[in-house]
């Protein structure tokens, strides 16, 4: 149960970045900014020449660790009921990937916080696929669960794969940042309820 409740943890994530977004700054545009300068530890200057600071830096980077830690930690607690050693593996490297990405801002060493974030996009997508395949082989895990988690791979997938052209869908950076790395998020928080729901209930 515990590792369930880690893995339902992992949407304090979004809470605590979209909170700083909104209310410590409110210039900052989710549409068009990524992430990544949310945690950034100095202010930076944008493609367009504006000059951005994030106030709250901490608190967003402490949010990224604490996902990487319900992400890692309920990987290791749920081996019992996810069989698939791949799948866990590559949830445990997605997780751990946050902590490289919240030690290492954009403003510090911007190509070793890139290939993090890569890291977590390829580890992600992966273990999402291999969580579908390994929901259809589970007597007890629902279909549709197995069809959701491959829809939110596809869209990873693909978004991730635009990530690689910046040029892709100018103005619309955060956007394809957000429908890349969200559906893991999503897809352990909605695996994490479905095996307490799967423990509550009578049978």
């Amino acid at each position: 149960m515990v590792g369930a409740l880690l893995w339902v943890g992992t949407g304090q994530f979004f809470f605590f970045a979209h909170l700083v977004a909104l209310y410590a700054f409110p210039t900052y545009q989710p549409f068009a900014q990524v992430l990544s300068d949310l945690g950034a530890t100095h202010c930076i200057v944008l493609h367009n020449g504006a000059r951005f600071c994030s106030p709250e830096y901490r608190l967003f980077n402490v949010s990224l660790v604490l996902q990487g830690c319900c992400m890692c930690f309920g990987s290791l607690l749920l081996h019992n009921v996810f069989a698939s050693r791949w799948a866990l593996s590559m949830c445990g490297l997605a997780g751990a990937s946050l902590f490289g990405i919240a030690l290492v801002p954009e403003n510090a060493a911007y190509s070793l916080h890139v290939q993090f974030a890569a890291l977590h996009c390829i580890a992600a997508n992966v273990a999402i696929f291999l969580l579908a395949a390994h929901l259809r082989t589970m007597s007890s895990g629902p279909r549709m669960l197995s069809w959701l988690c491959i829809v939110a791979g596809v869209v990873g997938t693909l978004t991730s794969g635009l990530l690689l052209d910046p040029n892709a869908l100018p103005g619309y950076e955060g956007f394809i940042e957000r429908l890349a790395v969200f559906p893991f998020a999503l897809v352990l928080m909605m695996l994490g309820l479905w095996r307490l729901s799967f423990r509550v209930s009578p049978c």
